[in-house]
Parts: C-alpha cells; sequence; structure tokens
C-alpha cells in the first residue's frame, strides 16, 4: 500500500507509473514505477522518487506525461501554508535518470482559489498541459529542444468553469492522445459531461460539445 491521495496513473507495456501525494499536512509529491510479471501475474515496485517536497508547502493532485524524447513532466498544484494561496507547477525529469528537477515555472496566476489542477499529456514533437485555474482551462505545450525553464506556449480553452462552491469536482477533469497524436479531453461543467478534441493535423482544438447516450 502507498498511503496515497491524489493519484495518476500512465500505462506502458508492462509497466505502470505512479505519482501521488501524501498525506495533506506534508504534501510531498512521489512517483513511483512497476512493472508487470505476465507470467506471476503480478506487480513489482521497481523504485520510488520524490518529485516535490519543500518545508511550509503542500504539493498535491499530481499528473504526468512522457514527452517525445522520453523526458517525465509532471504538473501538480502547489499550496504555501503561510498565504494560503495557490499555483501550479512543475517537475522535470530526464531520459534514463532518476532525479527530478522544479523547473521553476509556474502556470496561471497563484490565486486562493482551491480550482488549481494541471494534465500533462503526449504531444507530437514535445508534451502539452491542459490546466484550470479558477473558472478557466488552459492549453500549454512546450517542443523538444527548448529548455526546460522556458516557458510554454499557452491559450484559453474553456471559460465558465462553475466555480467551487457549485462544484468540487470540476478540476478532475481527462486528457489522452491517440495513436494518431489527436488529444481527446473530457471534463464536467455544470454538471454536464463536456468533451473536446485536439486535431493534430490542423493544430487547433475543436468547440467544446456536450456529451450524452445520443452523442456519444
Amino acid at each position: 500500500a502507498f498511503g496515497a491521495r491524489d493519484v495518476n496513473i500512465l500505462t506502458g507495456t508492462q509497466t505502470l507509473l505512479l505519482v501521488y501525494s501524501t498525506a495533506q499536512t506534508t504534501g510531498t509529491v512521489l512517483y513511483t514505477a512497476l512493472a508487470y510479471n505476465p507470467t506471476a501475474h503480478s506487480w513489482t515496485k521497481q523504485t520510488t522518487q520524490t518529485v516535490f517536497s519543500q518545508a511550509n508547502f503542500v504539493g498535491s493532485n499530481p499528473a504526468i506525461a512522457v514527452d517525445s524524447a522520453g523526458a517525465y513532466w509532471c504538473g501538480f498544484t502547489v499550496e504555501n501554508l503561510t498565504t494560503q494561496q495557490y499555483q501550479l507547477q512543475m517537475a522535470y525529469r530526464a531520459p534514463k535518470t532518476t532525479q527530478w528537477t522544479n523547473t521553476g515555472l509556474v502556470f496561471g496566476p497563484t490565486t486562493a482559489s482551491l480550482q488549481h489542477s494541471a494534465r500533462p499529456v503526449s504531444y507530437p514533437g514535445g508534451v502539452g498541459m491542459v490546466y484550470q485555474v479558477g473558472q478557466t482551462m488552459y492549453w500549454a505545450y512546450r517542443l523538444t529542444g527548448w529548455p526546460i525553464t522556458q516557458s510554454w506556449t499557452a491559450s484559453t480553452l474553456f471559460t465558465g468553469l462553475p466555480p467551487y462552491s457549485e462544484d468540487p469536482y470540476d478540476s478532475h477533469y481527462s486528457i489522452v492522445a491517440d495513436s494518431h497524436g489527436n488529444l481527446h479531453l473530457a471534463f464536467i461543467t455544470n454538471k454536464q459531461l463536456m468533451y473536446m478534441r485536439y486535431s493534430a493535423t490542423s493544430g487547433t482544438w475543436g468547440a467544446a460539445r456536450a456529451l450524452s447516450s445520443s452523442t456519444i
């Protein structure tokens, strides 16, 4: 058992990658890799690494993606326990290494809102991320070869998400890349399941549309 909260899972060929945060009072973000044994039908823990740990700060709600060069990117929320302000940060791990580096990047404004969430995703030629601050959702990406401290190219993706008081779970959305590099985003707003698609061909996001049993 990991004794974890806010778990995010990334699967590969007989490999399971987890990023998760510890108790709310400590807020360390950890990464664990497990390997699957198809003969024994069991998982074995290979490594556990610290992604983020800083006194007086709590990390939570982490998510992970691997870029086109094999580097790892972990986005997560950080709360300053002194000021009770929240912000989104990003950690990086180079291919074939075990050391995580805080890039120093902050995505979106630092606010008192609990609505901070980041979801990195594989992206052709680099890595992308959908993130939320307050009632606005954003899209950002970087290309392989950029310095890890370079700001990502960002744009507004969706506005009008419900406030935390109305829907505290609206920041728990999902994004996935398909085999063609297209991205598929599902999220909840005003108790309605919504869907957006990024086209790798055009390099643009389509309009958000509501999903129901008749549209799926």
